[in-house]
């Protein structure tokens, strides 16, 4: 029987990126179009706990919460990676390999249904997943938790995959700000977005590492053209001759998802 199993990542939106010797969670060598479409792996290098009873088959939720220079957005599923085997390291750490079933999500609000999930201790004990609602989630879900249920997990994507996607269109040079003000009021009306601050993979929207300009480029194109809106937020740089932020902005004009958002 699979067993489901839940983590917590922080994403950070910063203005400097760090350097790989300080931040080994994130460095791992990729091929240049890998992890736009589903999650390729994940890793931890706990050596106790419920890390070491992850096995092939069993799923890991990874929730995560942006912390921004602005305020914090409210944790979400990141993603849902669903084990195709377990590999581990020379230092120890275990290597989660994703099947190709597992899932990146949208942003979205999960706040409301985290204290409905139960997490499975010693000896079978249920004990609340979050030992204080009030605390950041990370204190509670610093280390991978093995769940009573995930039911309440796939109840929230039921609802999830009933809704339109808002898509932020934005200039990272000076739209950054603006495009995390309207993405926290969407969440706060219970709406759900695609950030590429969220949902593309780490090495870039928090890294910034090389990758594959077309796979890039396709992946952005699909996701705009899926979505139900498209709000552009409108900087001194955004749609600038030549920029990513004209070609979104173009298409959805033509697809008659535009709307225009004042930058900061």
């Amino acid at each position: 029987m699979s067993q489901h199993f839940i983590h917590y990542v922080p994403r950070r939106i910063v203005s400097r990126f760090p350097d790989d010797a300080n931040h080994p969670w994130f460095a791992d060598v990729q091929a240049l179009d890998a992890g736009f479409f589903r999650p390729t792996f994940h890793i931890s290098r706990r050596k106790t706990g419920p890390t070491q009873q992850v096995r092939e088959g069993d799923t890991i939720w990874i929730l995560g919460q942006i912390v921004s220079p602005w305020g914090v957005l409210p944790p979400g599923i990141d993603a849902r990676i669903e084990v195709e085997r377990v590999e581990r390291g020379r230092d120890g750490a275990l290597r989660f390999i994703a099947s190709k079933q597992s899932q990146w999500f949208p942003l979205s609000d999960i706040s409301h249904t985290l204290p409905f999930l139960k997490s499975l201790a010693g000896q079978g004990r249920l004990n609340e997943l979050l030992k204080d609602p009030t605390a950041p989630i990370g204190r509670s879900l610093q280390s991978m938790r093995l769940l009573a249920s995930a039911e309440p997990l796939e109840e929230h994507l039921g609802k999830l995959s009933l809704q339109p996607v808002h898509f932020i269109s934005y200039r990272i040079c000076d739209g950054t700000h603006a495009a995390f003000v309207k993405t926290k009021a969407l969440l706060a009306q219970q709406q759900v977005v695609f950030w590429d601050r969220w949902s593309l993979p780490r090495r870039l929207a928090e890294r910034r590492e090389l990758v594959d300009c077309e796979a890039l480029d396709c992946h952005l194109m699909e996701q705009l053209a899926s979505a139900g809106t498209v709000w552009g937020i409108e900087s001194p740089a955004y749609s600038a001759e030549g920029s990513y932020s004209q070609k979104e902005k173009i298409k959805a004009l033509q697809l008659g998802t535009y709307h225009a958002v004042a930058g900061c």
